[in-house]
C-alpha cells in the first residue's frame, strides 16, 4: 500500500521525486499508566484539530513530513516542543497570506523553545558545577582534618628529662661566710668551668636526638 498524506490538499506520496518520511496519526496509549494516557488522548486530539478534516482517520492514515518544523513529530513526552503536534501547510495552501502568517508564527515558536531550552541547560550546568564545587571543598576539608590527626599521633612533641637530683628552687643562704670568685683558687675554677660546658653539650646532644627521631618517623 502506497503511503499518501492525510492532510486535505496535500498530494505528496511516498516514492515521489522528494524523499518524504511518514507518521502515523497518534492512538491513545491506555496501558502504559496515566500519565501516558492522558499525554496520548491530548496529543491525538490536537493532531485532529489541527488537520481539520471532517472524516476520522484510519490505522492506515498518516501524514508527511512536510507538515512539522523539523520534519519529524517530538517526543509524545516534550510536550512543550512546537513539533509536538503537526502546525505547517495544514488545508490553507489556498491562501498564501495564511500560510506565510502561520510559517512566521511557527518559526517564532520554535525560536522560543530554543531559547527555553537554552536557559534551562544553562540552569542544571550551573547547578552541577555548583554542587560539584561543594563537594570538592568538602573532600579538601576532609583530608586536611585526617592529615592533621596523622601528624599529632605520628609526631607527638618530644620532651627532654634530665636526670638526677631534683635542684631545690631556692638554695638556702650558706650560714658560711661567702667566698668570691677570685678568692677560688685555678684548679678549682678550671674544675667548675669544664663540668657546666659538659653539661651544656649533653643537653644539647639529647635535644640532636629527638629531633632526628622525629624525622625518622615522618
Amino acid at each position: 500500500m502506497v503511503n499518501t498524506c492525510w492532510v486535505k490538499d496535500c498530494t505528496n506520496r511516498a516514492g515521489g521525486s522528494v524523499k518524504r518520511s511518514f507518521y502515523t496519526i497518534p492512538v491513545v496509549r491506555k496501558f502504559e499508566g496515566e500519565q501516558t494516557k492522558t499525554l496520548s488522548e491530548e496529543r491525538r486530539r490536537t493532531w485532529l484539530a489541527n488537520i481539520n478534516r471532517k472524516d476520522l482517520p484510519s490505522s492506515y492514515s498518516k501524514i508527511c513530513s512536510d507538515h512539522f518544523i523539523q520534519g519529524r513529530p517530538a517526543d509524545l513526552y516534550n510536550r512543550s516542543h512546537p513539533d509536538w503536534a503537526p502546525t505547517l501547510k495544514l488545508g490553507t495552501l489556498s491562501d498564501p497570506l495564511k500560510t506565510k502568517k502561520k510559517i512566521k508564527a511557527v518559526k517564532t515558536d520554535m525560536e522560543r523553545y530554543k531559547r527555553m531550552q537554552h536557559r534551562r541547560k544553562t540552569r542544571e550546568e550551573h547547578d552541577i558545577a555548583k554542587t560539584l564545587l561543594g563537594l570538592q571543598h568538602f573532600h579538601e576539608t576532609s583530608v586536611a582534618q585526617e592529615g592533621k590527626k596523622a601528624t599529632e599521633s605520628v609526631n607527638p612533641v618530644c620532651s627532654l628529662t634530665v636526670k638526677g637530683k631534683k635542684e631545690p628552687d631556692q638554695e638556702p643562704t650558706p650560714k658560711t661566710n661567702s667566698v668570691s670568685w677570685s678568692e677560688v683558687d685555678s684548679e678549682t675554677q678550671h674544675q667548675i668551668l669544664g663540668n657546666t660546658q659538659l653539661k651544656d653539650r649533653s643537653s644539647s646532644y639529647k635535644m640532636t636526638q629527638c629531633v632526628l627521631l622525629n624525622k625518622q618517623d615522618i
